[in-house]
C-alpha cells in the first residue's frame, strides 16, 4: 500500500467520551509513504460545568502487516482525559491503543505514541471510606458518597516485529493517572539489527490530596483505602546483531508521596538480547548520576537483563563513557545503580571461554561467547641433533573455526625450555606471540635433545578467549653410530658343529592348543564373511594369534579380554572326528551348540552344550523381537528368554570368566545368533537379583579376529566428525529424527570436532572433511538399514541420498587410509534372524574399513537414542577401551543415572551421570518420561569390530 504521503486520521476529540477507529493495513509487498497514521482519542470536561457528564478516552489499535517493508512517519494511538469540576459520580479514564507491525523485511517509523494519560486540573473530591468501582478502562479507583470514580490509565503496546532490520524514533508506552497508571510493554525484533530513540515505558501516579472544596474538613483527599499503583512497561529488544537506542525508561514513581493512601508498583522488566553490541546512546534529562536505563519503582525495581556477543572483535561492556558496546550513563533499578565500569572486568577476567555472567541485585549483564576451535597437523617434521628446521605455519594446514563468527589469530602458547622459536627477521617468539598463516619460522630444539619432542605449542584467540592447545612435534634423529673398527675375520672351521632348531615360541603360550579345528575355526568364520561381502584377502590369523593379541590389550589396558566362538556342529560326529576329517556337512536343525573360550592365560575352553541349532536360533530370534518390542505395549517375558540364553551362551564358561577375572567378552557367533542383543542376557546374582550381562562383562561382536583391526589406539586425543540429518525429503521414505540437533551439538560440547546438520550432510562434505582432517571418530546421527540379501542393498542415509555399503563411493570414502578408530550409527535397522541381514550387520567394520563401530540392532526410539549416545560420548572420555564406555553409559541408564526431568514450567532436560543438564529445547512432548532402564533402549547398540 502507498499514501503517496497522506495522513490516516481517525481520531477523536470530544468533551465527554471518545473511542478512536482502528487501522488495520495488510500488503503481500510493502506499507510506505505515510506521514501520520492517528486514532488517538481525547476528552477534556468543560470547566464551570460541575453536573457535566465525562467518560473514557480510549485509543485505537494500529495493525500493519506487510510482505517487504514498511515505513511510516508518527503513529500517534495515545488517549488523554482531561478536564475539572467533575460531577459528581462520573468515570474517567483513558486507554492508549495498541500498535503491532510485522514486515517481512525492514521497518522504519518516526514517533509511536500509545500513552495514556488523566490529569485533572484540581484535585478531585474524593470522600469517604469506599473501595473504588469497576468498568470503562477496567481499572479501581476511589470512590465515596458522591466522589468521583478515578479510573487506571493504560496505556497500549508496541511491537514490532521485521525479517531484517527496524529503525525507530522515539516510543512512549507510558502512563499518567491520579491513582492507577499501567505502563505498556515495548517488544522490538530483529534479526539483523534494531536502532530506536527514546523508549518510555513508565507509569507516574499523582494522586490528589488536601481540602479544596473550601469547608475546612479535610475531606478532598485520597480515602486511605484507596488502591494507588503505577506499574511500569516491560522493554524486551531482541537482535542477532546490533541494539542502538536513546534512552530506555521504566520506572514508576509517585508525584504526590506522604498522603493518606499508600502507593505501591514496580518498575517495568528491560530484556535486550544482542547477537552483536548494545549500545545506549543518551542520558534521562531528569536523573543523577545520569543514567541510560532506569527501572527503578515505588515498591521494587524492574530486573535488568543485558546480553551481548561483544560483537566480531569481542569487545567488553562499558558503563557510564562513550562505547561500542555499553551505555553512556547509567544503569539503575531505583536500589542499585551501576554508574561506570567495564564488565566483566579485563583485571580479574582476562578470558571468556564460556558465556560471563555478572549479576548485581536484579542486574544482569551476559556476555555470550564460546572459544574458538583450533585444528592442525601436529608433526613439524624431523631434524638432527642440534639441528633446527624452518617451515611455514600454512604447513601445519591449520584451520580455526569460531561459533560466534569473531575475528581470531593465532598465537604461541608455549615454547618446550631451551628450545627456541624465531621469525624469518631473527626476532625471537615467546608465549603469547601472534603470528600469521604466512610466515616462516625457525625452531631451534634443545642442546642435545633427541626423539620425539613436544617442540611448541599454538592456540587461536578471540581477543577474550582462547582454544585448546595444538602441541607440535619434531622428530630429532640422533647422529648415526661410527662405523665398527676393520677387523679380519678367522677362517671358518671345515665343519659347522649340529644345532638344534630354535624352540617354536608360539607353542609356549598360555593358550596354545594342538587342537587343529580351533586353529581352523577362525579361518573358517573369517571366509563366510569374505564370501558375503566379495573381498578375497587371506586370512592370516589363528587362535595363538588370539592369545598374544588378549595378552597385550590387557598389558595397555587392564582389562582382561576373552574370545567366545559359538557355532554349531554335527550332533552324530565327535568334536575328534569333526577335526581330524575336516568335514563340512550342511547345517542340520539337530547340530550341537558347541562354545570356545579363548584366553591369555589358559588352554582354550571347548564345551559342547546340550542344545539344538534349531532351539537356540528359535530362541534368540525370539529373545530379540521381544526385546526389540516398546516396552509400553509389551510384557516381561524376554526375561525367561533372556536367562535360557545366558544358561546356554555363559554360565558353562563363568568359572573361568570370573578365575581368570574377565572383564571384557568378544564375541564371534554362529548364523542365527549375530542379532542377539547380549548385554540384555540375565543372569542370577549372588543377590538372588536378576542381573544383566552388561552389569559384568563389557561386550563386543566381531566377525573374526582376522578381520578385525586389533591395534590398540587411545581416543582420548581424536576429534569427531559429526553429522546427521533430523528431516528428510518425503523421496527419502525416511521418519524423521527430531532430537539429531540436539544429540550433535551435545557431543561436540563434550568433544572436540566439527558438525554439520541438514543441508550440509551430504557425500560431498562427508568425504571433504574426512580428507582434509584425519578425524579419529566420526558420528553419523541418521537411519542406516542392514537389508536381506545382496550387502549391496544395505545403506547409510544422507540428507538427500543413500550411502551404499558395497558401492565404490564408500570405499572413495578413505575411512581406513589413516582408520577411523569408531564409526557411530545411532538410529540403524536390522532384519532381525535373517542370515544375510546379520552378516551385514556384524561386518560393519570390515566392510566400511574402520576399527570399531557402534550400531543399533533395531531402530530405537529417540528418547532412548539420546541419553545413551550424549551419556557414550562423556564415558570415552575416560573408559580405557571403547566397550567399556559403551557398557559404562548403559549401566548409566540401567541404573537411573542417566534421566529426563521436567522443571516446574514444564521445561525438560537430559540429565547426564555426571550432573551435567542439557536442555531439550522443544522436544518435551516428543520424549515425556520412559522408562530408561528398560533394555529396549539401551541393549540394542552394540560394539562391532574392535572392542578396544
Amino acid at each position: 500500500m502507498t499514501t503517496n504521503g497522506s495522513d490516516i486520521d481517525v481520531s477523536v476529540a470530544n468533551a465527554t467520551t471518545g473511542r478512536g477507529g482502528a487501522v488495520v493495513l495488510r500488503a503481500g509487498g510493502s506499507i510506505t509513504n505515510i506521514d501520520l497514521i492517528n486514532t488517538s482519542a481525547f476528552v477534556d470536561a468543560p470547566d464551570g460545568n460541575p453536573d457535566f457528564p465525562v467518560g473514557d478516552a480510549i485509543g485505537g489499535t494500529v495493525s500493519l502487516n506487510a510482505g517487504l517493508d514498511i515505513n511510516i512517519d508518527d503513529i500517534d494511538a495515545s488517549a488523554g482525559n482531561f478536564g475539572s469540576n467533575f460531577a459528581s459520580g462520573i468515570t474517567v479514564g483513558a486507554r492508549g491503543g495498541a500498535v503491532n507491525l510485522n514486515a517481512g523485511r525492514n521497518i522504519i517509523s518516526d514517533s509511536i505514541n500509545t500513552s495514556a494519560v488523566v490529569d485533572p486540573f484540581e484535585a478531585f473530591p474524593l470522600e469517604g471510606g469506599g473501595t473504588g468501582g469497576a468498568g470503562g478502562t477496567g481499572g479501581t479507583g476511589g470512590t465515596g458518597g458522591g466522589g468521583v470514580i478515578l479510573f487506571d490509565s493504560i496505556a497500549g503496546s508496541v511491537s514490532l516485529t521485521a525479517g531484517n532490520t527496524i529503525s525507530t524514533g522515539n516510543i512512549n508506552t507510558s502512563a499518567t493517572d491520579p491513582v492507577v497508571a499501567d505502563a505498556g510493554a515495548v517488544t522490538l525484533r530483529a534479526p539483523n539489527g534494531i536502532a530506536a530513540g527514546a523508549i518510555t515505558a513508565s507509569a507516574t501516579v499523582n494522586p490528589p490530596d488536601g481540602d479544596d472544596d473550601g469547608d475546612d474538613d479535610g475531606d478532598d483527599g485520597v480515602p486511605p483505602d484507596t488502591r494507588i499503583q503505577a506499574t511500569g512497561g516491560s522493554v524486551i529488544l531482541q537482535s542477532n546483531r546490533d541494539i542502538r537506542f536513546n534512552t530506555i525508561d521504566t520506572r514508576s514513581q509517585n508525584l504526590a508521596p506522604g498522603g493518606t493512601a499508600t502507593a505501591t508498583g514496580s518498575g517495568g522488566r528491560v530484556t535486550i538480547t544482542a547477537g552483536g553490541l548494545i549500545n545506549g546512546q543518551g542520558t534521562l534529562a531528569d536523573t543523577t548520576p545520569a543514567t541510560t536505563i532506569l527501572s527503578s519503582g515505588i515498591s521494587q525495581g524492574g530486573a535488568i537483563e543485558l546480553s551481548h556477543s561483544g560483537g566480531t572483535i569481542n569487545v567488553r561492556f562499558v558503563i557510564g563513557s562513550p562505547s561500542s558496546n555499553g551505555t553512556v550513563g547509567a544503569i539503575s533499578n531505583g536500589t542499585t545503580t551501576l554508574s561506570t565500569g567495564t564488565i566483566p572486568d579485563p583485571g580479574t577476567v582476562p578470558q571468556i571461554p564460556d558465556n560471563d555472567v555478572s549479576t548485581v541485585d536484579n542486574i544482569q549483564i551476559t556476555f555470550v561467547n564460546q572459544a574458538p576451535r583450533l585444528r592442525a597437523n601436529t608433526r613439524l617434521g624431523e631434524t638432527g641433533v642440534n639441528q633446527s628446521i624452518t617451515f611455514r605455519i600454512s604447513d601445519l594446514n591449520i584451520r580455526v573455526s569460531d561459533a560466534n563468527d569473531d575475528v581470531t589469530s593465532v598465537e604461541i602458547a608455549s615454547i618446550r625450555q631451551g628450545g627456541t622459536l624465531r621469525r624469518a627477521d631473527g626476532s625471537v617468539l615467546n608465549a603469547g606471540s601472534t603470528v600469521s598463516l604466512n610466515e616462516r619460522l625457525t625452531y631451534e630444539p634443545p642442546p642435545n635433545a633427541t626423539g620425539s619432542i613436544d617442540a611448541f605449542s599454538l592456540r587461536a584467540s578471540d581477543n577474550v578467549s582462547f582454544s585448546a592447545p595444538i602441541t607440535l612435534n619434531l622428530d630429532v634423529q640422533p647422529p648415526p653410530p661410527p662405523p665398527p673398527p676393520e677387523t679380519e675375520l678367522p677362517e671358518p672351521p671345515e665343519k659347522y658343529p649340529s644345532t638344534l632348531p630354535p624352540p617354536n615360541l608360539r607353542a609356549q603360550l598360555p593358550c596354545a592348543s594342538t587342537d587343529p579345528n580351533i586353529f581352523q575355526l577362525e579361518d573358517d568364520y573369517a571366509r563366510e564373511f569374505q564370501d558375503y561381502l566379495d573381498t578375497d584377502s587371506k586370512p592370516d590369523r589363528d587362535l595363538v594369534d588370539t592369545c598374544a593379541i588378549l595378552t597385550n590389550i590387557a598389558s595397555a589396558t587392564g582389562i582382561r579380554p576373552a574370545v567366545i566362538y559359538a557355532n554349531f556342529v554335527p550332533a552324530s560326529i565327535s568334536t575328534e572326528q569333526y577335526s581330524e576329517a575336516n568335514l563340512s556337512l550342511p547345517p542340520q536343525p539337530d547340530d550341537q551348540l558347541e562354545l570356545i573360550l579363548v584366553t591369555a592365560d589358559a588352554v582354550p575352553l571347548r564345551q559342547r552344550i546340550n542344545a539344538t541349532r534349531q532351539q537356540v536360533q528359535a530362541l534368540a530370534k525370539q529373545f530379540s523381537e521381544q526385546v526389540a518390542t516398546d516396552p509400553r505395549t509389551r510384557t516381561e517375558d524376554y526375561r525367561d528368554s533372556a536367562r535360557q540364553l545366558y544358561e546356554w551362551l555363559i554360565q558353562p564358561l563363568e568359572s573361568q570368566l570370573q578365575a581368570q577375572e574377565i572383564g571384557n567378552l568378544v564375541f564371534i557367533l554362529d548364523e542365527g545368533l549375530r542379532s542377539v542383543p547380549l548385554a540384555a542376557l540375565i543372569y542370577q546374582g549372588p543377590d538372588n537379583q536378576d542381573h544383566f550381562l552388561v552389569e559384568r562383562y563389557s561386550v563386543g561382536l566381531t566377525p573374526s579376529l582376522s578381520l578385525t583391526d586389533t591395534r590398540y589406539q587411545n581416543l582420548r586425543n581424536s576429534e569427531v566428525l559429526a553429522m546427521g540429518a533430523s528431516t528428510f525429503p518425503a523421496e527419502q521414505g525416511q521418519l524423521d529424527l527430531p532430537t539429531v540437533e540436539t544429540q550433535v551439538s551435545s557431543i561436540l560440547n563434550l568433544w572436540q570436532g566439527e558438525g554439520f546438520l541438514n543441508p550440509d550432510f551430504t557425500y560431498e562434505t562427508l568425504k571433504n572433511e574426512r580428507q582434509q582432517q584425519p578425524f579419529g571418530i566420526v558420528h553419523l546421527a541418521t537411519h542406516a538399514d542392514f537389508e536381506p540379501g545382496d550387502p549391496s542393498r544395505s545403506y547409510i542415509q544422507l540428507q538427500n541420498s543413500k550411502l551404499y555399503f558395497n558401492s565404490d563411493d564408500i570405499r572413495a570414502l578413505g575411512w581406513n587410509n589413516p582408520p577411523i578408530q569408531l564409526l557411530v550409527l545411532s538410529a540403524c535397522r536390522t532384519a532381525l534372524g535373517d542370515p544375510e541381514s546379520e552378516l551385514g550387520f556384524a561386518g560393519l567394520a570390515y566392510r566400511t574399513g574402520v576399527t570399531s563401530a557402534i550400531a543399533s540392532l533395531w531402530t530405537v526410539s529417540q528418547e532412548g537414542t539420546l541419553p545413551l549416545m550424549v551419556e557414550l560420548y562423556r564415558q570415552l572420555r575416560q573408559a580405557p577401551i571403547k566397550a567399556e564406555a559403551l557398557r559404562q553409559a548403559q549401566l548409566a541408564m540401567i541404573n537411573g543415572e542417566v534421566q529426563f526431568d521436567y522443571d516446574q514450567n514444564g521445561d525438560g532436560f537430559l540429565r547426564l551421570s555426571d550432573g551435567t543438564m542439557i536442555p531439550l529445547k522443544g522436544l518435551e512432548d516428543q520424549i515425556g518420561s520412559p522408562n530408561l532402564a528398560d533394555p529396549f533402549y539401551w541393549s540394542a547398540f552394540t560394539m562391532i569390530g574392535s572392542p578396544w
